[in-house]
């Protein structure tokens, strides 16, 4: 399935990528810094603040990943990239809104590390699914 596609295609893919992916941390990370400025007031809420990027970073990376893929690929990879695309994309918007009103509610920042874990669990348990779904269809 990858070997269908061209070289140009491939190249594609990986740029489209790595611009929605440079443009998801700017944006995500120049509101996130201007709105959230004077909601650091004790040293964990730095700490907190590096998880929440780690967690845009995490998944930010995966959704653009899937976007390319998705626009640029065929056959059963496309379903694939178009499911996780969906996936991702709900992560991560309810990542940050939850991060938002919980950080406005509380007047702290709050922690993201146990969200990014939980996405990247299900994310697996997700692809397993899928694959195992795939197998028994190929074996019939």
């Amino acid at each position: 399935m990858i070997n269908n596609i061209s070289n140009f295609d491939k190249v594609r893919a990986v740029a489209i990528a790595i611009l929605f992916y440079i443009f998801i941390i700017l944006v995500v990370d120049g509101s996130i810094s201007s709105f959230i400025g004077d909601y650091i007031t004790y040293p964990v809420d730095k700490d907190n603040l590096i998880k929440f990027y780690d967690f845009v970073y995490v998944i930010g990376f995966l959704l653009s990943l899937s976007i390319s893929t998705w626009m640029f690929s065929k056959g059963i990879v496309k379903d694939f990239a178009r499911s996780f695309v969906i996936f991702f994309g709900i992560a991560f918007i309810l990542g940050i809104g939850l991060f938002l009103v919980l950080t406005f509610l509380e007047k702290h920042i709050i922690s993201m590390s146990g969200y990014t874990t939980l996405i990247l669990f299900f994310f697996l348990l997700n692809l397993f699914e899928k694959l195992d779904k795939l197998n028994i269809n190929k074996n019939k």
